[in-house]
């Protein structure tokens, strides 16, 4: 005898749109293994965001003598 569906149940979705991605439930996959990871990279990348942004800062920044220099060939210099 046929089984019948139940009516209440979602239909299955079609994952065939996504390509080379394993559908939901195959192979050996465990919740949250990829989540320390990603926490890693994301953190790492961070921080090497911030130690080149203050490096590149650092490089930009002026000398008291050399701003007093800027400020002084500024006001000497006639406007066009």
């Amino acid at each position: 005898m046929d089984q019948i569906p139940d009516p209440n149940a979602a239909p299955t979705p079609d994952y065939s749109a996504l390509g080379a991605l394993p559908e939901p439930g195959e192979g050996n996959f465990k919740r949250g293994k990829w989540i320390a990871p990603v926490v890693l990279v994301v953190l790492a990348a961070g921080i090497g965001g911030a130690l080149f942004l203050v490096h590149k800062k650092d490089k930009e920044s002026m000398k008291p003598e050399q701003a007093a220099k800027l400020k002084e060939d500024i006001f000497l210099k006639p406007r066009k």
